[in-house]
């Protein structure tokens, strides 16, 4: 469903004159999102844009969390327009002489570079590295995967509990253990390898269609939090209204097999794009998706995920939020273009990607440092970018031009 306020363009847009005049303050998101595909396309085809300022994650209003942007257009079609973009950011924002400060941050676009797809407001050098990781690579939905969200449970504090916890369920009926998994949290997840914290969730998914008689210990713990409080009425003291039982998970969980797979899990929200490889059949909250396959090799998935390129590549098509973050949304994620390797760089990659796993589970805080800059540097070679474009992606790159090339 789209962003209520983008209805409000096409309105805006039904009661002007030609060449009217049209502004509006609006969220950001339809430039980039699902759903503003066909908002992008009807102003593209039907409008001659003016202006777009993006606020890029500053706050705007004092009551409302919305990443804000200015949209302005005039009722007319023009096929060479040239529009200005402003991308504010918050660390440079100046409210004192803010004409001068737009004019001087202000950047001229051409209209009909614009697709319907997701608008990215870049220079010509970017966008170019942009269309080579497209062009050289799959959707990651085009390969076998499946991408699943974390369990909602409507009531975390009863539903997930600690080590001691976890112990005396078991202690009063090794029965438990079957229902009693181990939880990552998106605060427990750092590249390649999980910060496990003994946190453990209570599986009572109604897709088990469980007799919870038969697992008492679990049935009084839940019941200590209160009854009422667990039912699913969506009335007021309860939880939200759904088909489930009081002692069940608020979300079905269908696919609660694929948990016990091998998988890729990764943030919801995150400052840098961090995914681990989990073979231990980790379960997870929904602060987090995970990702399983018949056929792929998630090794080398998780390598190429965890890359520079694939960060810098997927802050071009994703929703941004303040302060560096990106929200991982599965219409984003599934869109970053995989390339399908020759064989040895494929097992290469996945050799390096095994090493620094090896390391983190002997060592937590083992220096990976130098393994990850191979990866990031068989990626660029994978992707075929030329050192001038690697210093776009990372100015701070560590090799020399000749020792790069030298690579290749």
């Amino acid at each position: 469903m789209a962003d209520l306020l983008t209805y409000f363009i096409e309105l805006g847009f039904n009661v002007l004159n030609t060449n009217g005049i049209f502004q509006y303050i609006i969220s950001n998101k339809f430039a980039r999102a699902n759903y503003g595909k066909d908002l992008r396309r009807f102003l593209i085809n039907n409008t001659v844009l003016t202006h777009y300022v993006d606020f890029s994650g500053l706050s705007v209003f004092d009551e409302a969390a919305v990443d804000a942007a200015i949209l302005g257009y005039q009722k007319s079609k023009s096929e060479d327009n040239i529009f200005t973009y402003v991308d504010i950011q918050k660390a440079e924002f100046e409210i004192n002489n803010f004409d001068v400060y737009l004019k001087r941050i202000r950047q001229n676009y051409k209209q009909n570079i614009l697709t319907e797809n997701s608008w990215a407001f870049e220079s010509t050098e970017i966008l170019q590295i942009k269309t080579k990781i497209e062009n050289k690579g799959t959707v990651l939905k085009n390969w076998d995967i499946l991408i699943n969200y974390g369990v909602k449970t409507g009531f975390n504090a009863a539903f997930t509990i600690d080590e001691t916890k976890k112990n005396e369920l078991i202690t009063l009926d090794p029965k438990n253990i079957e229902l009693i998994k181990p939880l990552l949290r998106g605060r427990d997840i750092e590249k390649y390898q999980p910060n496990f914290q003994n946190i453990w969730l209570i599986t009572t998914f109604p897709s088990l269609h469980l007799d919870i008689s038969k697992f008492v210990g679990i049935e009084n713990h839940l019941k200590s939090f209160g009854k009422k409080r667990l039912e699913q009425t969506g009335e007021k003291g309860s939880r939200k209204k759904t088909s489930g039982k009081w002692f069940e998970t608020q979300d079905s969980i269908g696919y609660w097999k694929e948990f016990e797979k091998p998988k890729i899990i990764y943030k919801d929200i995150s400052t840098k794009l961090t995914f681990l490889f989990d073979k231990d059949s980790y379960y997870t909250n929904n602060t987090n998706y995970f990702i399983t396959s018949s056929n792929s090799n998630l090794l080398y998935l998780t390598a190429l995920l965890n890359s520079q390129l694939i960060d810098f590549y997927y802050r071009l098509i994703s929703t941004q939020l303040g302060q560096g973050a990106v929200r991982l949304f599965t219409q984003f994620v599934e869109q970053i273009p995989i390339i399908v390797p020759q064989k040895d760089k494929e097992q290469l990659l996945t050799s390096i990607a095994t090493n620094i796993i090896q390391l983190k589970e002997e060592n937590p805080k083992a220096d990976t440092t130098q393994l990850e800059q191979e990866i990031d540097v068989l990626v660029y070679q994978l992707y075929g970018l030329t050192y001038e474009e690697v210093l776009i992606v990372d100015p701070t790159f560590h090799l020399s031009k000749e020792t790069y090339e030298a690579l290749s």
